[in-house]
């Protein structure tokens, strides 16, 4: 992947967010004395084709999120509904979770695309 200075702000912003996402709106916003709208159309693209970033869709909100991507294709993700916060639930007991749904029901988990809503320890408070 060619490294650019639009694409490295871009990065940037996620990395520095690991636990949140964005959606294309918000990213315009905040960078929108940096580059335009088509760029950073463009941007999110070629990160997501490459895995930097994945992208879900938000049925609350119908729009597209777009979060920094941490081999989110081993793991399931937590979303808080208050804060946003998307946390990577790395757990050997969420794998036999999906091996039982595998072993016992005949689905296999798209880790990718799996994230499960609830409120988390914080927003609870």
């Amino acid at each position: 992947m060619y490294n650019t200075k639009n694409k490295r702000q871009l990065i940037d912003i996620f990395e520095q967010n690991k636990n949140l996402s964005f959606t294309a709106i918000e990213l315009i916003q905040q960078l929108e004395e940096k580059m335009n709208r088509a760029t950073i159309y463009r941007q999110l693209n070629t990160l997501e084709k490459n895995a930097v970033i994945r992208k879900n869709f938000n049925d609350t909100t119908k729009v597209y999120e777009y979060q920094y991507s941490d081999n989110c294709n081993e793991h399931f993700h937590l979303k808080c509904t208050k804060c946003g916060k998307i946390f990577h639930l790395q757990c050997s007991l969420a794998n036999e979770f999906a091996n039982h749904i595998y072993d016992h029901h005949g689905f296999k988990v798209n880790y990718y695309s799996s994230t499960i809503l609830g409120v988390c320890k914080e927003c609870s408070k």
